[in-house]
């Protein structure tokens, strides 16, 4: 352990072997993904795990799509999270921004940050960067997740940025994610000889021994699960 880092562990079957022994906290760290690939899945599931065995609290920022639908997307997993928002182990904040004006959504989210601020969660979700970027230019995202980012290392959090890769061509990022994430973990769905695959990688992340190789996934009825290695073809 390093001075002041934590390795969470996160309950994901195989996950943890791969990050070197589990998400270091505090730090912020990018899950990029095609669409379908687990992203949300992922995030979820790793809050849910610390909510339930550790006690922990986290907070769920949306602006992909309403708060009813993830907790359906859980309740459907096996993980009640109406349960844990009764506990005040888990607060969902929903942004639907789709006819809102540039400056309502900038001043929405300052105020969600804030409050993520001042509840000082253990975990944070941001689902996604995507939708961010979607309704507000690149220099009005980029100091918000910078908050965001000095926000994790003062409270000392665990927070999941999701971003979206598009379906097609190579890993883009819109440079301003993983320029200030700590961590930047990539799932890609891709043809192989046995059919549609989905593959995880993780690329960087900050004070961690972690695996360079791509690892199967699956996503099973219970969530998702890392599997052994993969040869590239």
């Amino acid at each position: 352990r390093a001075a002041g880092i934590e390795r969470v562990d996160t309950g994901v079957p195989g996950f943890d072997e791969i990050v070197g022994g589990g998400l270091p906290r505090p730090s912020a760290i990018l899950l990029a993904g095609n669409p379908g690939t687990g992203k949300t899945t992922l995030a979820g599931q790793i809050a849910y795990h610390r909510a339930t065995r550790h006690g922990e609290r986290f907070f769920y920022m949306t602006l992909s799509e309403p708060a009813d639908q993830i907790r359906l997307h859980f309740r459907l997993l096996g993980m009640d999270l109406h349960e844990l928002e009764e506990r005040k182990l888990a607060t969902f904040q929903e942004l639907m921004p789709f006819t809102a004006s540039t400056e309502y959504v900038r001043t929405a989210l300052e105020n969600m940050i804030a409050r993520v601020e001042s509840a000082k969660p253990d975990l944070l979700v941001v689902d996604s960067v995507s939708a961010m970027l979607q309704f507000l230019p690149p220099e009005q995202v980029r100091p918000l997740l910078s908050m965001i980012v000095r926000i994790t290392h003062e409270v000392g959090m665990l927070t999941l940025l999701i971003a979206e890769l598009p379906m097609l061509g190579p890993v883009r990022l819109s440079g301003v994610e993983e320029f200030i994430a700590d961590g930047l973990i990539i799932l890609r769905q891709e043809e192989t000889r046995e059919g549609l695959t989905t593959r995880i990688n993780v690329v960087k992340l900050r004070l961690s021994k972690h695996s360079r190789e791509h690892y199967g996934v699956a996503i099973t009825d219970s969530g998702f699960i890392v599997l052994g290695p993969m040869r590239l073809e």
